[in-house]
């Protein structure tokens, strides 16, 4: 592992299978090598719960407040109170921008009133900066001369029209998450579990996003881009609706027209895409409605897309997810944190490099519609792979993420903390530590993936017994070669009896002293010294050695 100029802790609340680490010495000077290029992922980092939605403190905002010269007002009360933000009254005389930062709203519900009584010519537009809202909501026709702008904000439901939302978190609740009109564009926002609390006990009725339109308002100009939906159907009430979806498009009250989702990820639903008109009274129609570049998870009911779509809407690559993903990667004092989900049905393998070694993980599959019949209790959206947060115990100037499946390791993140170029041995990711420990006051050890145990350290090993037995035991019908690493003296009794698979043991000049029944009665075909044939004379060997004094001995000099 080399840079260009110049065991494992993390707490999952799911659980991870399989965990391992390895630390890698130096280079064959022959190794190919590489330069670590960007891939799509890196240049458009996928949202999760870690990088979209407000974060740090806020300052909580009251009814009456004034903030930078913005006055909000309340309208109903109760349990009825909300939150009024009102441009024809209150703030009459308030016309441009105003930017609003790191504040709370989410006591209330957040309602824009009046927008229809705001003057063309005062050219209104908000823009909300890390903050938090329950339900914010707008004129379904709100005039062109008021727009919103939210940023890093984080919503349980949002409805309304034009407003352009960038990194945003919404969810959590039961109810559909984005409901839009008119002019909104969605960009890089993260949408998750809509089964987590029902006030009203009616039972599950959640879409991602739901465009239905109003009597005379088209469903017009909605852009969603690069936005992930997490969005299970867990069953923890009576289902209210026939069809829940990540996506809803279901004009029933007016037109869709100019609708576009692009480079998004799915997950969940009964089917996860329903594009189809639901006639009233009079006809409503679709027009110019794409879904593009879709990768659509395994956490749905019964499939992908609903199989009546409308005839002028067009599907380009909807796919089914095949991969893990990693999205968010960040350091603070606990190490390295690497955010990696599986929406696949299949059980996967992410390794993770860096200057330190190589980690390796296996994540859990997705649940699919086998666990998700609504007969189903007791699942929760926290047991499904997503989001997981591995933590890598020490620091590095840069991460590399790959898939393992097939026999091949695919790059899916890269990040290059100091911006550096990175040159990696990808070799180096054959062999990983699967298992690791102490095995002396100063030895230690570890397993790698690829059957190999090394002890390394100085001075001596413990001596083990029956009922005292060696740590790396539990991998014996794994473990095919035994390295033993310059610096250890002694190798303590019944260190490796249990090894009957291992067919090679490397020996360092250091070792002097061999204990009692070290190596197994049968198995051992070869041994490498690292010292001349009169020094592995003079090594004390104790009894039951058999199979190393057979086996063929090389010399290093």
């Amino acid at each position: 592992m080399k840079r260009a100029k110049t065991v494992l802790a993390f707490i999952l609340s799911l659980v991870i299978v399989f965990c391992e680490f390895s630390v890698y010495k130096s280079v064959d000077a022959e190794a190919a090598e590489k330069v670590i290029e960007m891939t799509e992922a890196d240049l458009h980092v996928i949202p999760d719960k870690y990088n979209t939605g407000c974060s740090g403190k806020l300052t909580k905002v009251n009814i009456g407040d004034t903030v930078n010269g913005i006055t909000f007002t309340q309208s109903g009360s109760g349990e009825k109170t909300q939150m009024i933000l009102d441009f024809a009254n209150a703030n009459k005389d308030f016309s441009g921008t105003v930017i609003l930062s790191d504040l709370d709203f989410s006591t209330y519900e957040f309602v824009a009133f009046h927008e229809e009584k705001v003057e063309s010519d005062r050219g209104i537009h908000v823009i909300f900066k890390n903050c938090k809202f329950s339900i914010f909501r707008n004129k379904e026709d709100c005039p062109d001369n008021i727009s919103y702008e939210f940023i890093n904000c984080s919503f349980t439901r949002f409805m309304g029209s034009q407003a352009v939302l960038n990194w945003c978190n919404l969810g959590h609740s039961y109810s559909d998450a984005i409901v839009l009109f008119r002019n909104v564009t969605v960009n890089d926002s993260y949408i998750s579990d809509l089964a987590s609390y029902d006030k009203a006990g009616a039972g599950v009725h959640s879409d991602g996003i739901q465009l239905y339109g109003r009597d005379g308002i088209d469903i017009y100009n909605i852009n969603l881009n690069r936005c992930r939906f997490e969005i299970p159907a867990i069953k923890t009430g009576d289902n209210t609706a026939s069809v829940n979806a990540c996506l809803m498009l279901q004009p029933e009250y007016a037109n869709g027209i100019g609708i576009h989702f692009s480079d998004c990820i799915i997950n969940g639903g009964g089917y996860s895409i329903y594009a189809g008109c639901k006639q009233r009274s009079k006809p409503i129609a679709m027009y110019d409605v794409t879904f593009s570049n879709i990768k659509v998870g395994y956490a749905k009911l019964f499939g992908s897309v609903y199989p009546t779509i409308d005839s002028n809407v067009k599907m380009i690559q909807v796919t089914d997810q095949d991969a893990l993903y990693v999205s968010s990667v960040w350091k603070d004092k606990a190490g390295i944190h690497v955010t990696v989900t599986n929406d696949t049905g299949e059980e996967r393998v992410l390794k993770v490099a860096t200057e330190t070694g190589v980690y390796k993980y296996t994540i859990p599959a997705c649940r699919g519609s086998k666990d998700l019949r609504y007969d189903t209790s007791g699942l929760k959206f926290s047991d499904f792979p997503f989001d997981i947060d591995i933590v890598l115990p020490k620091q590095s100037n840069y991460v590399i993420c790959y898939e393992y499946v097939g026999k091949k390791n695919n790059q899916i993140r890269f990040v290059s903390f100091d911006g550096e170029q990175v040159v990696f041995d990808e070799k180096q990711l054959k062999s990983v530590v699967i298992a690791s420990g102490t095995c002396g006051k100063k030895a230690t050890w570890q397993v790698t993936d690829d059957g190999i145990l090394k002890i390394k350290g100085s001075g001596a090993t413990y001596n083990y017994s029956d009922t005292d037995p060696a740590p790396w035991n539990g991998y014996a019908k794994s473990i095919k070669t035994i390295q033993i690493e310059e610096g250890i003296k002694t190798l303590g009794d019944q260190a490796f009896v249990k090894l009957s698979k291992a067919k090679k043991v490397e020996i360092p000049s250091t070792v002097k002293t061999i204990g009692d029944s070290v190596f197994a009665k049968k198995g051992l075909k070869k041994c490498i010294y690292a010292g001349t044939k009169s020094e592995w004379k003079e090594i004390v060997t104790g009894t039951g050695n058999n199979a190393l004094k057979k086996s063929k001995k090389k010399f290093s000099k």
